[in-house]
């Protein structure tokens, strides 16, 4: 991995790093409601930089804006079962915003994980609320829950 590379992925993780702890001392527990909002700016931050278009947007564009246009994982596995929906991550680039914000107990509003999930929801007509991260360091990933009402 380049120097570029790297500096960029400390850069980013120090970012979400400081946004999510901001919003957190600002707004306090209710932070998370911001996420859907931020879902929202994303999709057209990324249409305007002509990454995925928002007027015919499916799950696969996204998934491929986040894999291959933004290179912020390896894969991404989404999968629903009894009102859950968990998102594994595989190789993900936030890992250590991630971790130091789940050891400081700051619940996670803004990142891209949390946005990919809102999304894919909002295109199926459901809504998701955030319940947990996991970091599985063996393996190098992350698993987000969510709970999903359809």
């Amino acid at each position: 991995m380049s120097g570029d590379i790297i500096k960029s992925r400390a850069l980013l993780n120090g970012m979400i790093y400081v946004v999510n702890k901001a919003v957190f001392q600002v707004v306090g527990p209710s932070s998370r409601s911001i996420s859907r909002l931020s879902a929202k700016y994303v999709v057209e931050y990324l249409h305007s930089q002509n990454i995925v278009d928002k007027n015919n947007l499916s799950e696969e564009s996204l998934k491929k804006a986040f894999i291959e246009d933004l290179g912020l994982c390896d894969d991404l596995i989404y999968s629903e079962n009894d009102g859950l929906a968990v998102l594994e991550v595989i190789n993900p680039v936030l890992r250590e915003s991630v971790l130091e914000l789940n050891k400081e107990n700051i619940p996670i509003t803004v990142a891209p994980c949390i946005i990919y999930a809102y999304v894919i929801n909002d295109i199926r007509n459901c809504k998701a609320s955030f319940e947990k991260v996991e970091y599985d360091e063996e393996n190098n990933n992350t698993t987000w829950t969510f709970k999903v009402r359809c």
